[in-house]
């Protein structure tokens, strides 16, 4: 974590759950932020089993404005489309990316939304049946939503 997005400090360790081929989720929660202050810098440092550290991007976060707009998905499981309601406090574009179990990239779409509660279509005919993880961007958060296709 950072206060300024240059110095960063460890907050906390999370263990790898070991080698796989699948998606493994982590999660960690920031439980000992400061008095007065709302807006942190955040990114992970990863090391891999050969000890080979990397960093991820770095994002910010104001707990003051922290915004989730992903109201809704719908219909979840669903056919060859997806419907998605975002709720946006501003006009801004919003990154919709759909991800297989394996954490790849299957359809990324930029979405231009105005303030309030808007629906976008997704075409998801391309996409095979099974499981995805559809992660909404709103370049202050990422939500993530576990979406299925029959």
């Amino acid at each position: 974590r950072s206060l300024n997005g240059i110095d960063f400090s460890v907050i906390g360790r999370v263990e790898a759950s070991g080698n796989s081929n699948s998606v493994k989720n982590y999660s960690f929660a920031d439980t000992k932020l400061i008095s007065g202050i709302t807006r942190y810098f955040y990114r992970l440092k990863m090391v891999d089993f050969d000890y080979t550290l990397s960093h991820s991007e770095v994002r910010f976060v104001d707990f003051n404005s922290v915004n989730p707009v992903l109201a809704g998905v719908y219909p979840n499981p669903f056919k060859d489309q997806v419907s998605i309601t975002l709720n946006s406090e501003e006009t801004t574009t919003i990154t919709v990316t759909i991800c297989d179990i394996n954490g790849r990239e299957i359809i990324k779409q930029s979405l231009n939304t105005e303030e309030g509660l808007r629906i976008h279509s997704i075409s998801t005919s391309n996409l095979n049946a099974g499981i995805y993880m559809m992660n909404i961007d709103n370049g202050v958060s990422i939500q993530h939503t576990r979406i299925v296709k029959n």
